[in-house]
């Protein structure tokens, strides 16, 4: 798992495919375009994710 980096959320927005949080562990999993790769980050607040969503 990956720490959630400050200014990330804009970086990775235009390149995610799907994006998935769970609030119990606070992780987010973001699948990129084209490879489909999945990276995971944990814990994120949900505030963080809320800014994430609205990117």
């Amino acid at each position: 798992m990956r720490e959630m980096e400050p200014g990330l959320p804009g970086r990775v927005i235009a390149q995610a495919r799907r994006v998935n949080y769970d609030p119990a562990t606070r992780t987010l999993s973001v699948w990129f375009v084209p490879s489909g790769n999945r990276y995971d980050f944990n814990d994120v607040p949900p505030q963080t994710y809320a800014a994430f969503r609205k990117a």
